[in-house]
């Protein structure tokens, strides 16, 4: 390890050996850069903080190509930093575990440069990723450019105004194979995630220049997980997938620039699983625009539910004059299993009732 005074940079190249951070203030607080390399002799790299801090303006994990590095922040641990990157140009793991906290400023990027694999783990109760600063801006991009992953499981939380989940795509914008691809994962009983802003398969610039290409990206809500969004944008490589879990879209958070609503794009794909007992509806929304997009609908592995069962899907305050949403119109039939659902709308509600084939 190689230290410098207050207001510069350290950098660890462990070369496979490990860096335990464990004193109660941890590193000093007034670093300007924090970089945990990827090893060049082909040696994993890793490093723990527990029961201590690392504050810096910049904190980058693999800069370089190599075996995967990990930082792993695990009880009582934290990282505070303003710009954070998972897998810069290596491969990178930063495990969140239960009770460690990971502070993000500015920008958080997981999966940055072409070629890249980042995966952010966040896992446990207590386990958090959270604004260092109620008052920053705080933006995370899940697979940039390259390959990210983001999972929360087992009671974990995450706080971010802005999420971009498989922002961008290298030319040509038509090849699959260029688009860098983004995953985000829920699961289990109060695993849940808040953004002001939550971009799927895009971004917000995607939003102002449709000429902007598009990533891949998707989203699994499991059973017990919650997404809790201000504005939600599926675009046409987005995928958002409720498994068991739910989404909640409160349009709490309004931005003059976009339009304050649930919009699923053209080509764009909702998945809904159906479970048995499911009382609350997967997808709650203030406003609903699906246009053109893909409607899938399926049970869970077993269940088969009973001949005119009600089953509750989505639920919105605000709908057109048509009382239908096109690409999903009243009365439309969706495969569902050995039998069907037929769409319905009723007081602000969509429901599907299981009809024969």
């Amino acid at each position: 390890m190689f230290g410098s005074p207050d207001g510069c940079g350290v950098q660890f190249d462990l070369q496979g050996n490990q860096l335990i951070v464990t004193t109660p203030d941890g590193l000093a607080d007034r670093l300007s850069g924090v970089f945990l390399n990827c090893s060049p002799n082909g040696q994993p790299v890793s490093a723990t903080i527990r029961n201590g801090k690392i504050a810096t303006d910049s904190f980058s994990l693999c800069n370089s190509p190599g075996p995967v590095g990990t930082l792993t922040i695990g009880g009582g641990g934290r990282l505070s930093a303003k710009d954070v990157m998972i897998g810069n140009v290596g491969e990178g793991i930063l495990d969140v575990q239960a009770g460690g906290t990971l502070q993000i400023g500015v920008q958080t990027i997981v999966g940055a440069a072409d070629g890249a694999v980042g995966s952010l783990r966040v896992t446990g109760t207590g386990a958090e990723v959270v604004p260092r600063d109620e008052e920053e801006s705080s933006t995370l991009i899940v697979g940039c450019n390259g390959e990210g992953t983001m999972t929360l499981s087992a009671g974990s939380f995450a706080k971010v105004r802005l999420a971009n989940i498989g922002r961008s795509s290298a030319e040509p914008v038509e090849s699959p194979s260029n688009s860098s691809r983004g995953t985000l994962e829920l699961s289990g009983t109060n695993t849940r995630a808040e953004f002001g802003e939550l971009y799927l398969g895009g971004g917000r610039r995607r939003v102002i220049d449709p000429s902007f290409a598009d990533g891949i990206g998707t989203a699994t809500v499991a059973s017990g997980a919650i997404i809790e969004t201000g504005l939600l944008h599926v675009f046409p490589r987005g995928t958002l997938e409720i498994d068991g879990g739910s989404v909640v879209v409160t349009a709490t958070y309004l931005d003059k620039v976009l339009p304050p609503d649930t919009v699923f794009a053209p080509d764009s794909t909702l998945k809904i699983v159906v479970r048995p007992g499911m009382r609350n509806p997967a997808l709650q929304a203030q406003d609903l625009t699906i246009s053109g997009a893909k409607l899938e609908i399926t049970a869970e592995s077993g269940y088969r539910p009973a001949i005119g069962t009600k089953i509750p899907l989505i639920s919105f305050q605000f709908r057109d004059a048509d009382n239908q949403f096109d690409g999903v119109p009243d009365g439309a039939i969706v495969e569902f299993g050995d039998a069907a659902l037929k769409i319905t709308y009723q007081d602000d509600l969509i429901t599907g009732t299981v009809v024969a084939k």
